[in-house]
């Protein structure tokens, strides 16, 4: 595109070549957590990719990963676009799409997704998400008391009984 200061422009081309070497913009928004800012089941993604200037070359794929503690715990391919020489029109500028994380899977207090885009021309992005924190594990409750001998079998006990609680998360 060449324009000058009155703002009159023109593009100039070759053969439907694109120059383009800015990558794509990423937007990750997660679900609402609790008021913890924890999740206790499953939790959706909501991935936008966005090619942002007006000569583009098209969103090619859009990948994911997720890591709890830091080892990989689920992976896919959200979009791939495969058309040979495509016209300008088949090139895709935007791209909306989910990714829903397994709680059971990744079930931690360390979770982090990973969406990685790559435009037909090349150009690569990797976005790292905030930290998402995710507990599907109920806790466990034990209770058990110094004294277990009641007064003849009734059920009351008329010594002192002290409980030990222990909670387990």
């Amino acid at each position: 595109k060449i324009s000058d200061y009155a703002g009159n422009y023109i593009y100039i081309n070759s053969d439907g070549v694109i120059v383009d070497n800015e990558p794509s913009k990423v937007s990750l928004k997660e679900d609402e957590a609790n008021e913890n800012n924890i999740y206790n089941k499953n939790v959706n993604v909501a991935v936008t990719v966005e090619e942002e200037t007006e000569a583009y070359a098209g969103i090619k794929t859009v990948e994911y990963w997720a890591e709890a503690d830091g080892r990989e715990t689920q992976r896919g391919t959200l979009y791939s676009f495969t058309v040979k020489s495509p016209t300008q029109e088949q090139l895709k500028k935007e791209w909306k799409g989910t990714v829903t994380l397994d709680a059971k899977k990744n079930n931690s207090s360390d979770v982090i997704v990973y969406v990685r885009t790559e435009d037909n021309a090349g150009n690569v992005r990797t976005v790292k998400s905030k930290k998402l924190d995710i507990d599907v594990t109920k806790p466990k409750i034990t209770i058990s008391y110094d004294n277990n001998e009641d007064n003849g079998g009734n059920g009351y006990f008329n010594d002192g009984r002290t409980a030990v609680i222990e909670i387990q998360e």
